[in-house]
């Protein structure tokens, strides 16, 4: 009995743990590795961030380092660039209203000339007016007919000279009164012509180059009362 009590305790492992007093340490072993596996399965997963999401967040602190590093001189250079740019248009400016100025100043110098000439076409224009039309052609006075073709011509002559120059006359008779070409000298009530035309023609205009160097003096119709 003894032998088989002996043999049954030195062959069950169990048995014999159980008699020395010490614990069984595999089972508890497995037991703390299955809490330890559970509580990393049930623990939450961070998100981590993608490789793209860190590369613009570098990208971002790479740029901002830049821009809290800009120098100074950067800035003042791009001021002087700026000043520099207005500068050479204010200049550009400058030269094209110079270059307007001079042509403008070649083309109206002869203004008081042709003034002053004005006033011998205005003695021209009263001669030739002054003859009679049936006696411009009169074989019967050849000599105020001689003396009206005279006129005539010379007339003529410095109106192809004023062309010429850039001077141009004109006669705004039966036209409606515009104030910058014409200057109304008295008005005549007409029931057959509308208000503001130009009825009378006293002095001819005279343009330089397009420019108004005299209006002409006219006379305007009104309403009749």
């Amino acid at each position: 009995m003894r032998q088989l009590l002996s043999l049954n305790f030195h062959n069950s492992p169990r048995l014999s743990l159980f008699f020395s007093g010490k614990p069984e340490e595999q089972p508890l072993k497995a037991k703390m590795e299955e809490k330890n596996d559970d509580k990393k399965t049930n623990e939450p997963v961070e998100n981590k961030p993608t490789e793209s999401a860190s590369r613009q967040e570098l990208e971002q602190k790479k740029s901002e380092e830049v821009t809290s590093k800009e120098d100074p001189r950067d800035k003042k250079i791009e001021e002087l660039t700026n000043k520099f740019r207005m500068t050479l248009a204010d200049m550009e400016n400058l030269r094209n209203r110079t270059k307007r100025e001079v042509q403008d100043a070649s083309l109206f110098a002869s203004q008081k000339f042709v003034k002053d000439l004005l006033a011998v076409a205005d003695v021209l224009e009263m001669a030739i007016s002054a003859v009679p039309e049936e006696h411009r052609n009169d074989d019967k006075n050849p000599h105020l007919k001689n003396l009206y073709q005279g006129l005539e011509t010379t007339r003529r002559e410095l109106l192809t000279i004023f062309k010429r120059h850039g001077v141009e006359m004109y006669e705004p008779l039966n036209e409606a009164f515009n104030p910058n070409l014409h200057n109304a000298l008295f008005q005549i009530p007409s029931k057959d012509k509308p208000e503001g035309t130009i009825l009378v023609v006293e002095k001819k205009g005279c343009l330089l180059h397009g420019r108004v160097i005299r209006p002409a003096n006219v006379g305007v119709a009104k309403k009749a009362e």
